[in-house]
């Protein structure tokens, strides 16, 4: 009976692997907590790249829309950068710091927008592998990471600036050392 149907496994393997990353776009209409985590659940925002849209808002300002999905994302305990972003398109007057920005839809990074092919045994067999590394990833404690990843690069900052100093004083000492010889210059004058 088993085997009556061949594409049972298949299928059910499919359906165990993540989504494509593809671009997704999602409307924002409210500010209501319950029903922030409801749109974030439903489309899985934090499982494939998205850009919120608050096109939709009334009477709600903007900011204050971007401040909610801000403050449900926290409790949530999600990260808007990793796995996959949550793009927010700029909004003149905003400043925020939360969402990545992009100016316009067009401007997303075009690795996130793609036509859909039908997927063969091999890219299947890399599905099965990434949704390893995805489930690997949301293990992780992302805000360490991303303040460990911070604090690194503000050490390499000060490591370069401290290195070309370093190599100003070489240069000038053996320019002290060496200086270059006057007589030919004054030869050429």
């Amino acid at each position: 009976m088993d085997n009556f149907y061949p594409y049972t496994k298949e299928k059910s393997l499919y359906n165990k692997n993540m989504k494509l990353p593809l671009l997704q776009k999602v409307e924002i209409n409210t500010i209501e907590e319950e029903l922030l985590r409801g749109i974030i659940k439903k489309n899985s925002l934090n499982l494939i790249p998205t850009i919120l849209l608050f096109d939709q808002l009334d009477n709600i300002p903007v900011e204050k829309a971007i401040k909610a999905c801000q403050k449900t994302y926290e409790e949530m305990e999600l990260n808007p950068i990793l796995p996959y972003p949550t793009y927010i398109i700029h909004q003149p007057g905003l400043s925020q710091n939360y969402f990545p920005e992009l100016k316009s839809i067009t401007d997303a990074p075009k690795h996130f927008i793609k036509k859909i092919k039908r997927v063969k045994k091999r890219e299947q067999a890399l599905h099965a592998k990434a949704t390893t590394l995805s489930e690997r990833i949301n293990n992780h404690n992302l805000n360490e990471d991303l303040n460990y990843i911070k604090t690194k690069a503000a050490d390499n900052k000060k490591l370069k600036v401290l290195c070309s100093e370093k190599q100003f004083y070489l240069d000038l000492l053996e320019k002290i050392k060496n200086p270059p010889s006057r007589a030919g210059k004054e030869a050429e004058e």
